[in-house]
Formats: structure tokens, sequence, C-alpha cells
């Protein structure tokens, strides 16, 4: 029974604990992939107030953004863009960070334009030892 006690106040602490863990990470760069054989043309990326633009990305190109460290708050992400001489497209983008980055080394923001035009985006880290 004391067994049973224990048990049960170690799994209740356990997931107090596992609820209050927020962790804090910073952003420091974007980057943008022309995955296609067309130019990408006119995006315009706008997350946290801040607006990061390219004119124009060759095919197969890529156009980054490093600026100063700041504190990353989990907003959606607004982008712009047209593939080729297509239509301009939108869309909002909400990422994850994965659970096994390092809250100490700063995020990058990958969005992939693959051949059709969509998009695909995900978070980066260099490693701790670079």
């Amino acid at each position: 029974m004391k067994k049973a006690i224990t048990l049960a106040a170690s799994a209740i602490v356990l997931s107090a604990c596992a609820g209050a863990y927020d962790p804090q990470y910073n952003i420091n760069e974007i980057v943008i992939n022309n995955n296609s054989d067309k130019a990408v043309r006119d995006v315009s990326i706008r997350a946290g107030g801040r607006v990061f633009q390219c004119a124009n990305i060759a095919p197969y190109g890529m156009c980054s953004n490093r600026f100063p460290q700041r504190k990353y708050r989990n907003e959606a992400i607004e982008i712009q863009w047209a593939l080729g001489s297509g239509a301009p497209r939108s869309d909002s983008l909400q990422l994850e960070v994965p659970a096994t980055f390092i809250t100490g080394l700063s995020l990058r923001g990958v969005l992939d334009v693959g051949p059709e035009g969509d998009i695909e985006a995900h978070f980066e880290q260099d490693s701790p030892l670079r």
C-alpha cells in the first residue's frame, strides 16, 4: 500500500512538472530554398511584426536573412509568393519547434518551395559542437 501511494504521488508531481515546462527559444535567421526550375518572385514573409522580402529567387537558388537574435513567440507566419509567371499565392504557416531542440541555440526558419510552388516549412538548429 505504501508503494502505491508513493507511486501515485510521484505520478502527480511528474505530470505537474511536465505541464509547467515552457521552453523559450530564440530565432535569428530565415532561409527560403527554391527547389523548382522556375524563379520564385515577390516573396514577402511577415512574422512577429517584421517583414522579410526577396524580389526574385533563381531556380534552385536561395534567399536568406540573418538578424540579431530575438525571442521566438510561436506566432503564425504569413507568406506571399509567386512561382514563375503564375498568380500570386499566400498562406499562413504555424511551425512547431521539435522537442529535441536545445533552448540555448538559435532557430533558423526554413521555407522550401517545391516544384509545383507549394511551401513546406520547418526549423533547423546548428549543432552545439559547431
